[in-house]
């Protein structure tokens, strides 16, 4: 079965595994929010994020296009006595079991990479949120200094995932082009956070995540809300260009 086949199914499938295993990550993720807010966390998996923003206060939804994970999700939050709901949804097609509630918060933590409309998806998030709201993506990177030191190396060679992919990653972002992609749905990027930075044989060097945020292993954005771009006025500005 491809992905393309049934997409729900294939992660109902891949709900036995364990999604947020990175506990000072998910802390990291935690703190990027101040006071109390209604916080909705997109692609929650298991709910650790959830988990812990709850026990900090927030309003927490975690929501999830799997039956399993969001099983989960109550499970853990019973054991734990926190009080976190759950809507099941898959984003990139409907926001109709949100009932038109807004959010403070929006996490979308290593979950773009995994849709194949990924414009859908976005405009149905900004539904969603507040007009002051935070809005938090993280990501893998594609522009890292790996993958550049790779195609200086061997510019010509085509690297085929046949037999070495190792997720359900169908689209890859730099920091760029998700940019790029933001901006027409309507958002805008307020903060580019540092994660980590790691170089072939040596490992992570931190202090390098700062200097080159944009060379970092993931990418961890903030963006607000703005005016997408307006592409009537654009394709006006492009005939008025080409005209002359």
């Amino acid at each position: 079965m491809s992905l393309g086949e049934n997409y729900e199914e294939t992660y109902e499938k891949a709900s036995l595994i364990n999604q947020q295993n990175d506990c000072t990550e998910v802390e990291f993720f935690a703190n990027l929010i101040n006071g109390k807010k209604k916080v909705l966390d997109i692609g929650c998996a298991e709910g650790v994020l959830c988990m812990l923003l709850a026990h900090r206060g927030h309003d927490v939804t975690g929501s999830d296009i799997s039956n399993n994970f969001l099983n989960k999700v109550l499970v853990a939050s019973k054991m734990c006595n926190e009080n976190i709901k759950t809507i099941k949804c898959d984003i990139e097609n409907t926001i109709k079991p949100f009932k038109n509630i807004k959010y403070d918060v929006i996490y979308l933590m290593d979950v773009i990479e995994h849709l194949r409309n990924p414009v859908e998806a976005l405009v149905n998030i900004r539904k969603l949120i507040t007009d002051d709201g935070q809005f938090f993506i993280h990501t893998p990177n594609v522009f890292t200094i790996n993958k550049f030191l790779r195609y200086l190396i061997k510019p010509k060679k085509i690297v085929n995932n046949f037999n070495i992919i190792h997720d359900l990653h169908v689209v890859a972002y730099d920091l760029d082009s998700l940019n790029k992609l933001l901006n027409f749905v309507g958002f805008k990027i307020t903060k580019h956070i540092p994660t980590n930075f790691s170089l072939p044989i040596v490992g992570k060097l931190n202090i390098f995540k700062y200097l080159w945020p944009s060379f970092n292993d993931t990418l961890l954005i903030e963006c607000k809300k703005c005016e997408p771009i307006d592409t009537n006025k654009l394709i006006e500005e492009w005939n008025n260009e080409y005209n002359k």
